[in-house]
């Protein structure tokens, strides 16, 4: 199974499970191959109750939670019970590093492979990315031993290109969403910059904003329109992705855990002015959820006093 799939310079990233439904007999095995640098999971919730306190049995409500081992770590073993929790942890093509800046304590998964042991009842068992939860949900089908496949898996790779294509095509058709909302948002003296949109396959990863430069005096805001995916503003080191120094590079979003896990962001640029000082430079990370659903800003304003690139 493909897990996700980009563009060549990544600027559209996908949200699919390639075939988002696959057949399988008891005793097969599956292998989950990650297909783009976005990060997904492949996370089986338990089933058990009460629910045990080292599993989902839900998808988390306010998102995924980079900080919990439980979401972004391996969890599980190798073989599938179909009540227990499994979880392949972040998969992604990235390597660790300015690409994809996420804690060394949270190891980068490129495959993952599960097995659905003979002993395992036939019947149909659903997963999920708890990155972008709802919006990417796999099933499995387990069959009895011995019986005919419903496609080769030359058939499914023919059938995962055409949908892959498909993904990738509404995500192009977002560029120019993007530029039409971020033609209504901008007025004047206040130009919007747009990070990021996305549709219920794909998301465009890029600044969408006016064509004109800004002027010294004008107030620009960045807003993130993504309800699913974090992006932050960063002015510093394009090696790096640090903002404002001293910097940790091992958490360039200026992140620090709490004590439940969580990652909280500091805001060492929010609505202020930008006039070079190091001081200014990142936004933390942005979310475009209501305030009754994160402590994450949606917008990040700040005001030019100098000309400058």
């Amino acid at each position: 199974v493909t897990v996700g799939a980009q563009t060549p310079k990544g600027s559209i990233q996908t949200m699919g499970f390639y075939p988002s439904q696959i057949t399988i007999d008891q005793g097969d095995s599956i292998t989950w191959t990650a297909n783009s640098a976005e990060p997904h999971t492949v996370t089986f919730l338990s089933t058990a109750s009460p629910c045990p306190d080292t599993a989902l049995c839900a998808l988390p409500q306010t998102g995924f939670d980079l900080g919990s081992p439980a979401q972004s770590t391996p969890q599980g073993g190798t073989s599938y019970d179909g009540t227990s929790y499994f979880n392949s942890g972040v998969m992604t093509t990235a390597q660790p590093g300015p690409t994809l800046p996420f804690p060394p304590s949270v190891p980068l998964i490129h495959s993952y492979t599960l097995a659905f042991p003979a002993t395992l009842a036939p019947g149909s068992y659903t997963y999920y990315c708890l990155v972008h939860g709802q919006a990417m949900v796999g099933t499995v089908v387990v069959q009895a031993a011995g019986t005919a496949y419903p496609a080769t898996q030359a058939q499914i790779d023919a059938a995962n290109a055409t949908q892959i294509r498909a993904d990738i095509h509404s995500g192009d058709a977002l560029r120019a969403q993007a530029r039409q909302q971020d033609r209504k948002l901008s007025t004047g003296r206040h130009p919007v910059i747009l990070a990021g949109l996305m549709n219920d396959r794909a998301m465009l990863m890029r600044f969408v904003g006016p064509a004109n430069p800004v002027n010294v005096g004008d107030r620009l805001t960045f807003r993130v329109a993504s309800m699913g995916e974090p992006h932050t503003v960063t002015f510093g080191n394009p090696g790096t992705g640090c903002g404002a120094p001293p910097c940790n590079p091992e958490q360039s979003w200026n992140t620090t855990p709490t004590a439940h896990g969580n990652l909280q962001a500091r805001y060492p640029a929010h609505n202020g002015q930008f006039t070079g000082s190091a001081r200014a430079r990142n936004s933390g990370i942005m979310l475009g959820l209501p305030a009754s659903l994160t402590h994450l800003p949606q917008s990040l304003s700040i005001h030019f006093t100098k000309a400058g690139t």
